[in-house]
């Protein structure tokens, strides 16, 4: 979470919405969706990537 990050949350949500508009997505869904998909940059989302990646 932000706070074991020791970060806030308003400070996640500036990062994910700028790592969104350069991934060319709308949403965290969205981007999951891209990353997880073969050949795509990501190649795929380990678990513990796609656990972290929640919010």
């Amino acid at each position: 979470t932000a706070t074991e990050l020791g970060i806030s949350e308003s400070t996640v949500k500036t990062h994910m919405k700028r790592i969104c508009g350069k991934m060319g997505v709308s949403g965290k869904d969205e981007l999951m969706r891209k990353l997880s998909m073969p050949g795509s940059q990501g190649r795929g989302l380990s678990p513990g990537r796609q656990e972290f990646l929640k919010i």
